[in-house]
C-alpha cells in the first residue's frame, strides 16, 4: 500500500467528521457550579441512549483510516489524530492538561486530558480517571508488528475501538443534567505501543494531585466482542469493584470474565505499579493483532456499544458511591492459578458421621465403610450394617439420608446386622456444624459483603435452587450482609430464602425452598459418601499475602461460627 502524505487531506477529514457531536460548547459542572444530588434514573438512561452504533462506527472509521498512517506516536498521523480528538474534547469537557487539553512529552507526543467536575461538594475532589491509548504502530516494524511491514497498520481494534468508546462515554457524561458526584477525568494516552509512555509520564507528572485519584479505568481493544464475553482485568485492585461492574451489567448482561492475572501489557499497569486501583476492559486478542489486517470491517460495532454501556454504568456506580476503599496490594501477585484454586470445588473435610453406604431398596442403606475415630466408629457400626430408619422414618432414599445427616445435630438410627437376628436403635451425636441448605462458601477480603459458593451437595435445597460452584452471593431477602457469619445467621430459619447472586457478571435471583422433610423415591443405588463439613481454613492467594492475616479466605457451611 503506497504511503499517503497530504496532511491537509488528513486534517480536513478529521474536522469534517465532527458534526455528529452535540453543538453545545458549554462544559457541564463548571468551577462555580455545585450540585450534590444524584443523577436520576431517567437522566442516566437518557445519557446511556446517546451511545449509538452509528457514532461509534463514525469514530473508528476516521481513526482507523489510512490517512492517519497508523497513528504512530510522535509521527504526523499520531499528531493529526490528537487534533481530531482535541476538537471533540473542546465541545464536552473542561481542560485538564498542562497546556489546555494537552500534556506534551517526548518527541512530539502528547496526552490529551479533560474533565467533568463532580457535583457533590464533599466528593468532587476525588477523581475517577478513564482512558484509552490512541496511538498505534504506524507502518509496522520488526519491533512492533507481526508483519508484513511497510503497510499502514490501522489498529481498528488496537485501539481505535477503545478511543471511539471513550469519545462516546465523554459525550454521554456531557449529556447528563446532573454530573456524577466525583470528578471524571478523560484521558487519551499517547505512546502506549512504545511501552505505556504516555500513561507512565502522566503518573509521574500528573496534572491533578495524584492523591485525589481513586480509580483508573483502561479501555484497550474492545472492538471484537465474541460469544457475548468480555474480559475484566485487575478488578480486585479495588475491593468491591466486581460487584459494581456486575450491577452495571444488568441490562446488557455480557458474560464477564474477571481475570486475576495482571501483566504490564497496557496502560492500567502504569497505575497499578504505583499502588493506584485500576481495571481494564478488553474483548480479547486475535490473529489480526499488530498486523495490517486489523481493519474496521472486522470490528463488532454492536458489541462496542454493549461494552460502552457496561463501562458507562460502571463509571456511574463507582463515581456515585458513598465511599471507595483503598488499593488492595495482593492483587498484584495473584494469577489465574490462584483463582482456580479459590473457585474450585471445595475439598473434603472430616465427615460428620463417618460412613459411606450403598442404597438397598428393600432394606435401607448398607454401610460400605466406617471411618476411624468417627461418630459411627465410636457407636460400634461395622461394614455390612444396615441403616433401616433415621428418626423413626424408613430409609428409602440416599439423597434424603444424606441431607438429614447434613442438617441434623444428632440422629436416632435403627440398625440391623446380617449376622444377627435382632435390630437395635442408637442415638448418635454428629460432629461439626450442621449445614441446613447443602451449600458451602468461602470469603475473600477482595470481595467484601459477598460470599463465593464453594460446594453444593447433590439433591440439596441449594442444588434444587440452581446454585453453582463459583456463584457470588450478594444479598439475602433483598438485604446486603456484612460477612458470611451474618448471612449464615439469617439462613438458620427453616423457610424460603431469596438470594441475589452473580454468575460471570450477570445478576439473578434464586430462591432456596424450605427443606424437604420426608424421603422421596429413588431408583438408582450408587455408593454414597455422607456430606462432609469444613472446619474454618485459611487459603491465601500468594506468598506475600500469607504475611497478612487480613487476607484470609474463610469457608463456611451456611451457619455462623
Amino acid at each position: 500500500m503506497p504511503m499517503i502524505r497530504p496532511i491537509l487531506l488528513i486534517t480536513c477529514l478529521a474536522i469534517s467528521t465532527i458534526g455528529g457531536l452535540s453543538s453545545s460548547a458549554t462544559p457541564p459542572g463548571g468551577s462555580g457550579t455545585i450540585r450534590n444530588s444524584l443523577p436520576s434514573a431517567e437522566d442516566r438512561e437518557h445519557a446511556a441512549q446517546t451511545i449509538t452504533v452509528p457514532e461509534l462506527q463514525n469514530h473508528v472509521q476516521v481513526l482507523a483510516d489510512d490517512t492517519f498512517e497508523g497513528r504512530k506516536a510522535g509521527a504526523r498521523g499520531g499528531q493529526v489524530a490528537a487534533g481530531f480528538l482535541r476538537q471533540w474534547m473542546q465541545r464536552s469537557l473542561e481542560p485538564a492538561g498542562e497546556q489546555g487539553f494537552d500534556q506534551p512529552f517526548g518527541a512530539n507526543m502528547r496526552n490529551l486530558l479533560g474533565q467533568i467536575p463532580g457535583s457533590d461538594p464533599e466528593l468532587r475532589h476525588e477523581v475517577i480517571l478513564i482512558g484509552a491509548h490512541y496511538d498505534h504502530v504506524g507502518y509496522g516494524s520488526e519491533n512492533n508488528s507481526f508483519g508484513p511491514f511497510g503497510y499502514v497498520h490501522n489498529g481498528a481494534d488496537d485501539n481505535a475501538s477503545g478511543t471511539a468508546v471513550l469519545l462516546e462515554l465523554m459525550d454521554a457524561m456531557h449529556q447528563m443534567k446532573t454530573p456524577p458526584r466525583r470528578t471524571i477525568v478523560f484521558a487519551f494516552w499517547d505512546g502506549e505501543e512504545d511501552g505505556m509512555l504516555g500513561s507512565r509520564h502522566w503518573v509521574q507528572n500528573s496534572t491533578i494531585d495524584r492523591d485525589r485519584l481513586r480509580l483508573a479505568i483502561n479501555l484497550d481493544m474492545v472492538g471484537r466482542l465474541r460469544s457475548n464475553k468480555m474480559e475484566v482485568i485487575a478488578s480486585r485492585s479495588l475491593p468491591g469493584l466486581r460487584r459494581w461492574i456486575s450491577n452495571a451489567n444488568q441490562t446488557t448482561r455480557l458474560q464477564l470474565d474477571f481475570k486475576w492475572t495482571i501483566e504490564d501489557n497496557s496502560d492500567h499497569y502504569s497505575f497499578l505499579e504505583q499502588q493506584i486501583p485500576s481495571v481494564m476492559f478488553h474483548t480479547g486478542l486475535h490473529d489480526d493483532y499488530h498486523r495490517p489486517s486489523d481493519d474496521v470491517h472486522l470490528l463488532n460495532v454492536d458489541g462496542m456499544q454493549q461494552v460502552a454501556q457496561v463501562v458507562f454504568h460502571s463509571l456511574l456506580e463507582v463515581a456515585n458511591s458513598q465511599q471507595l476503599p483503598d488499593f488492595w496490594p495482593h492483587a498484584l501477585h495473584e494469577t489465574e492459578q490462584h483463582r482456580q484454586v479459590y473457585e474450585a470445588n471445595q475439598i473434603a473435610y472430616p465427615a460428620r458421621f463417618g460412613i459411606s453406604w450403598q442404597e438397598d431398596a428393600s432394606q435401607g442403606a448398607v454401610i460400605q465403610s466406617v471411618e476411624a475415630n468417627s461418630p459411627a466408629h465410636f457407636a460400634g457400626l461395622q461394614n455390612g450394617d444396615i441403616i433401616q430408619q433415621l428418626d423413626g422414618r424408613d430409609v428409602t432414599d440416599s439423597n434424603w439420608l444424606q441431607l438429614e445427616l447434613m442438617r441434623a445435630t444428632s440422629v436416632r438410627l435403627r440398625i440391623s446386622r446380617p449376622t444377627e437376628s435382632a435390630w437395635w436403635e442408637t442415638n448418635i451425636q454428629l460432629q461439626g456444624r450442621p449445614c441446613m441448605w447443602g451449600m458451602f462458601w468461602r470469603e475473600d477480603s477482595a470481595e467484601p459483603g459477598c460470599v463465593t459458593v464453594s460446594r453444593i451437595i447433590s439433591g440439596s435445597p441449594a442444588d434444587e435452587a440452581g446454585l453453582r460452584i463459583r456463584d457470588r452471593i450478594y444479598q439475602h431477602q433483598g438485604r446486603p450482609f456484612e460477612d458470611g457469619n451474618q448471612l449464615g445467621s439469617w439462613m438458620q430459619v427453616d423457610e424460603d430464602h431469596e438470594l441475589l447472586i452473580e454468575r460471570s457478571g450477570v445478576l439473578q435471583s434464586v430462591t432456596i425452598r424450605a427443606a424437604v422433610t420426608s424421603p422421596s423415591n429413588s431408583t438408582d443405588s450408587p455408593v454414597i459418601t455422607e456430606p462432609t463439613l469444613p472446619v474454618s481454613i485459611k487459603s491465601v492467594p500468594s506468598r506475600r499475602a500469607e504475611e497478612d492475616s487480613s487476607n484470609s479466605q474463610q469457608i463456611h457451611s451456611g451457619l455462623p461460627k
